[in-house]
């Protein structure tokens, strides 16, 4: 009976063992990049202690194949956006200002600076009346950096400030706490409330143990065989239910957005956020719940109907860059008229009825 026991302990341990062994030899360390990380792979990146990283200021950069599905130029001005010409740092009198914030769609990437939508939004408004609008966007940003980088943007005393995300922005915020990014601040919720925390710290922690969050990266002392059943447990955990509301990816965004949405009254602004259509639909999810931010008195833009209208049209319509998923000229165009209607439609600068 002993010698039983004593087998089966032994079978045991050298199955554990084995499975430490597998799993040390499967999974190196650092084996799941940071953002941060991948973004800096883009030559006119630098990196910056706040937002991660960001454009450098006054450069002129070519990229192309194979680094890229397209060749490009990227010519940022003064400030660091991706404009031909610097702005002043108050509208001129009888000028209205619309920032755009947002990540690659937003900075036109793969397309020339003049057919990104945010300068197609630009000379498609300037029959009314003056109007400028600052392209604001930066490849790689998830919701938070574009939370930490309005606080910038309203120096530059904007009417009207558009969020432009994907659905990709949503994740990246809780990608950069699973894989510990401690290259910049991060966002969690406690109690309720936006925190900005610089990690290491215990509230990281505590708010990735409660939303069930992965810890992607396998430990550097410790066993990997219990890194893997913890993360399957908290995967069950976090799949267990299927409403988006109560996803940890919009639970976080929404807050940022909100919070956002509060800082640009403040600083007499408004802030509209604007759901980008991604084909072949990823994201989508959330267009469920994105109505939510209206009762919050945020106007919100779902891109994706016009998309399928025109998809539903023009089942071939080159919209999407093929092997990329990046916009199109006639992509930005898109979105650039889907824009200019739900700007006149909303009245978000002040146009008469």
């Amino acid at each position: 009976m002993l010698a039983r026991a004593v087998l089966v302990v032994a079978a045991v341990s050298l199955s554990l063992g084995t499975a430490e062994v597998v799993l040390r030899l499967s999974y190196p360390i650092s084996r799941s990049r940071s953002c941060c990380e991948q973004c800096h792979f883009y030559p006119w990146h630098e990196h910056d202690p706040k937002l991660g990283w960001r454009p450098r200021r006054s450069c002129v950069v070519k990229i192309g194949p194979p680094a890229q599905a397209r060749a490009y130029e990227v010519h940022t001005n003064l400030a660091g956006l991706r404009e031909d010409g610097d702005f002043s740092p108050i509208p001129r009198e009888g000028t209205k200002r619309i920032a755009v914030i947002g990540d690659s769609y937003a900075f036109g990437a793969l397309v020339a600076s003049r057919d990104a939508f945010p300068k197609v939004l630009e000379r498609s408004l300037a029959g009314s009346a003056p109007v400028e609008v600052m392209n604001w966007g930066v490849l790689g940003y998830g919701i938070d950096q574009m939370r930490t980088l309005l606080d910038l943007v309203l120096e530059w005393r904007p009417q009207l400030v558009i969020v432009a995300f994907i659905g990709d922005d949503l994740r990246r915020p809780i990608h950069a706490l699973e894989v510990g990014e401690t290259t910049r601040p991060l966002y969690v919720l406690e109690d309720g409330a936006l925190a900005f925390v610089q990690g290491p710290d215990p509230r990281i922690d505590r708010w990735r143990d409660e939303r069930s969050l992965q810890i992607q990266n396998p430990p550097e002392h410790g066993s990997f065989l219990l890194w893997k059943i913890g993360n399957a447990r908290r995967r069950s955990r976090r799949y267990a239910k299927d409403e988006i509301a109560t996803d940890a990816r919009w639970l976080l965004g929404r807050a940022l957005i909100v919070d956002g949405a509060k800082a640009a009254r403040a600083k007499g602004a408004e802030l509209a956020a604007v759901l980008l259509a991604c084909y072949p639909p990823h994201g989508a999810d959330f267009r469920p719940v994105l109505p939510s931010l209206e009762q919050e008195g945020i106007p919100c833009l779902d891109c994706y109907p016009s998309v399928e209208a025109r998809l539903a049209k023009e089942p071939d319509a080159p919209l999407f860059i093929p092997d990329d998923g990046h916009p199109t000229e006639e992509g930005h165009r898109l979105i650039a008229e889907q824009l200019r209607s739900f700007i006149e439609t909303r009245r978000l600068l002040g146009q008469k009825p």
